[in-house]
């Protein structure tokens, strides 16, 4: 069980996700083990507050970081979803390249690429047309070689286990 977080180290947090302050964001990791899944009263994490921002050097420092990319808030949503919303296109990619779950509804039953299509982000919606190709495409040829390794295994330094 996680101790209780000090408010104030909370919201020294988020400024500092929101504001790109990447020593602070260094200096609260380095000094508070489990502080890159720190929630807030609406449940949003630093992800959640980096993604929505679209400050993709956060978002990069906090998933090196171990951060929860699935992590939903009270209204179900993930980083994904919020980054999304406001058409954060460099995060959305960065997200999707780290595995975040593109098929995660929030409570209203939308998933990110269904927020993306009503809010017209076209860049966005071609990001995740690509993305499940890839995904669907990797899945039938990983079938068909049968234990083969694909040539492009040293990108994935970036994976969330």
């Amino acid at each position: 069980r996680m101790a209780a977080v000090n408010q104030d180290l909370i919201c020294k947090m988020w400024e500092a996700c929101e504001t790109e302050d990447i020593p602070t964001i260094h200096a609260l990791l380095e000094s508070h083990p489990g502080s890159q899944n720190w929630t807030d009263w609406c449940g949003d994490t630093p992800l959640h507050r980096a993604a929505v921002k679209g400050k993709l050097e956060v978002v990069v420092l906090l998933l090196s970081a171990r951060a929860n990319l699935n992590r939903r808030n009270n209204e179900g949503c993930t980083p994904l979803h919020e980054a999304c919303l406001k058409g954060r296109t460099l995060v959305v990619d960065w997200l999707l390249g780290a595995h975040a779950n593109p098929n995660v509804t929030n409570d209203n039953g939308h998933t990110p690429l269904d927020i993306a299509k009503q809010r017209n982000w076209r860049e966005i919606i071609i990001l995740f047309e690509e993305y499940l190709f890839e995904e669907t495409f990797s899945e039938i040829s990983e079938m068909e070689s049968g234990s083969e390794e694909s040539e492009d295994e040293s990108d994935s330094d970036c994976e969330m286990g």
